[in-house]
């Protein structure tokens, strides 16, 4: 499942506004320029709230909270007392047969209709709003904009599902790809990425940028095809040995020419971008990434430190 586009309307400061993510690239990396105070927080924070990462909300030190809590905390603060109307994200997504598959059988399981996968569309959007009246919260209404019919178990007719359902609605939502939102990067950007799962270090949200990034090259890589190379049995011995093996196999110009890839997507998606909106020329410019290996270790329970291994880092 892939998103298309969002439709955002009376979140926080942002009236009315549709964010296309369509691309004849089919790209996976976004980019949001804007003066200060434009807007574009308030746009990560609304396509966040669709289907927030539950590793994003924990490393962000966000609480669950119920539909009124959240629904009043999208509420701008000068109209607490008289908004009335709806706070609604949209979300339009694409579905694969697999998908319609999977969700089918999903409904079947949880809600307790029996639906035929040809019936759910190619694309279909899913809403969510939230009702107030002068300012008092009334209720979130979830819902998906087609047709579908289905079969209870044990019932003879075949019936039309509302389009409010819960529970079908739960079952198309639940195949949404999550969303993760971290609203320090300016602050806290690592010097270092680790492609590998080193000990230790928690920089998955990272990882998952950077795993975007290599799929949206010229040739699409996966973070496997970077971290298998090294992770090969031929590199796990010693430090120096290792770097006796890695100076005369080939995997480490390979490693270069896929980093060297990323650097130019990065380059070509940021400064594309700005030449686009800006009419400026920044054509001599570009975005560098380096990549290097560091010595492998795992950590030691029973005595609280970090020990060598021969199984090395990237």
């Amino acid at each position: 499942m892939r998103y298309l586009k969002f439709r955002i309307r009376n979140f926080k400061g942002i009236k009315d506004t549709e964010i296309d993510l369509r691309s004849s690239t089919g790209a996976n990396v976004f980019t949001l320029v804007g003066l200060n105070e434009s807007g574009k927080t308030t746009i990560l924070e609304a396509l966040y709230s669709f289907s927030p990462d539950h590793r994003t909300r924990t490393l962000r030190g966000a609480e669950s909270k119920n539909d009124a809590e959240a629904a009043k905390e999208r509420l701008l603060r000068h109209l607490l007392a008289r908004f009335t109307g709806e706070i609604s994200v949209e979300a339009t997504l694409s579905v694969s047969i697999d998908d319609k598959k999977a969700i089918a059988q999903t409904i079947k399981e949880d809600d307790g209709y029996t639906v035929d996968p040809a019936d759910i569309p190619d694309t279909f959007t899913l809403k969510r709003a939230d009702k107030f009246e002068r300012g008092d919260y009334i209720e979130t209404i979830k819902s998906f904009d087609f047709k579908i019919s289905g079969k209870k178990k044990g019932g003879r007719k075949v019936k039309l599902i509302e389009n409010t359902d819960p529970g079908v609605y739960y079952s198309l939502w639940i195949y949404a790809p999550d969303i993760a939102y971290h609203d320090s990067f300016i602050f806290d950007f690592p010097k270092r990425i680790y492609l590998t799962k080193r000990a230790g270090v928690s920089d998955w949200v990272y990882r998952k940028m950077f795993e975007d990034v290599l799929a949206t090259g010229r040739v699409a890589y996966s973070l496997e095809d970077i971290t298998r190379l090294i992770k090969n049995e031929k590199y796990k011995t010693s430090w120096i040995d290792f770097f006796t093996a890695w100076s005369v196999e080939d995997d480490k110009n390979r490693i270069q020419q896929i980093i060297d890839q990323a650097s130019e997507t990065i380059t070509d998606t940021v400064f594309g971008k700005w030449n686009k909106i800006f009419d400026e020329n920044v054509d001599g410019k570009e975005i560098s990434v380096q990549f290097g290996v560091e010595k492998g270790r795992v950590f030691d329970r029973s005595t609280k430190t970090y020990l060598d291994v021969n199984d090395h880092d990237l």
